[in-house]
């Protein structure tokens, strides 16, 4: 289970270069979750990410949403990363690309996201719960805006998917 995770080998300006392998050897199912306006770490890298996994894996993506979209208290940590003050450079430039709050998505929104996959998530593989297995041969995309969350799963990062929740 990943959130925003960073590590690839092209980080933008001011980001710690630290390009991850994600390769254990073992098919520890994954699932990503991430930000589609995250200036800290932007989708390209993500799949980047997703293509060096090779374990199965899922990646998920909430629209309208940034960074600390995945935070405590989304709105005020949104808010106080995009206007501390930067001291110029490489963050000054971040924070100018940074949306404000208004135009993203509520962070109840983001917490039903990452709460209900997570959980999802963690039922199926960990504790192989028969109704969190099939919940994840539905259209998930579908099932989060039943609930008024807007998110995609990104094409490029489906594989396995017969055997996402394989257990060997």
């Amino acid at each position: 289970m990943a959130l925003a995770p960073a590590g690839n080998s092209k980080p933008g300006p001011g980001i710690l270069k630290a390009s991850l392998s994600f390769d254990s050897g073992l098919n520890v199912p994954t699932l990503c979750l991430a930000a589609a306006s995250d200036i800290l770490i932007p989708l390209n890298g993500l799949y980047e990410l997703m293509e060096r996994t090779r374990a199965s894996k899922r990646l998920f993506v909430l629209r309208r949403s940034g960074h600390a979209h995945f935070l405590d208290n989304v709105e005020q940590e949104h808010e106080r990363i995009r206007t501390m003050p930067a001291g110029g450079g490489d963050w000054a430039y971040m924070q100018k690309e940074i949306q404000p709050i208004e135009e993203l998505c509520s962070g109840e929104e983001a917490h039903l996201f990452a709460r209900g996959l997570t959980v999802a998530h963690f039922d199926a593989v960990l504790k192989g719960i028969g109704g969190s297995i099939v919940f994840w041969d539905q259209d998930i995309p579908g099932e989060l805006k039943l609930r008024s969350v807007d998110a995609f799963e990104s094409v490029g990062a489906v594989y396995d998917r017969a055997q996402s929740f394989n257990r060997d």
